[in-house]
């Protein structure tokens, strides 16, 4: 069964999702390791399928200009949502802060399921 680019974003997604809402709710050590196979492999097909389609349409003289604007947006949101999880934990707690990061994994596929589905 061969997956679309649209399914395998939108359930790379979820999958995130998935985890942050997990992880509060555990009370075992053991549990939270096991659960750390969720982000690891959907990040990792998430970062190989969003560069993919970051760069899909570019020309082929403009790819690494492409790759370079991709990688400074991806390095700011590793750089803000950090900040800002910090900043809910130190107001409310951890658990807000990754129910912050589920909601805006669950509305990175929904735009991405809407995208892909347009396009």
């Amino acid at each position: 069964m061969k997956l679309g680019v649209r399914t395998c974003i939108t359930v790379t997604f979820l999958t995130t999702a998935l985890y942050c809402v997990l992880v509060p709710q555990c009370s075992s050590v053991y549990m939270i390791f096991v659960l750390q196979i969720l982000p690891g492999m959907a990040t990792g097909i998430l970062f190989s399928y969003l560069t993919s389609e970051a760069t899909k349409y570019v020309p082929q003289e403009s790819k690494s200009t492409a790759m370079g604007f991709f990688q400074a947006v991806y390095a700011l949101g590793m750089t803000l949502f950090p900040m800002i999880c910090g900043n809910i934990v130190s107001h409310f707690s951890m658990l807000y802060a990754y129910l912050f990061l589920a909601v805006i994994c669950l509305i990175a596929s929904s735009i991405s399921f809407i995208y892909c589905k347009s396009h």
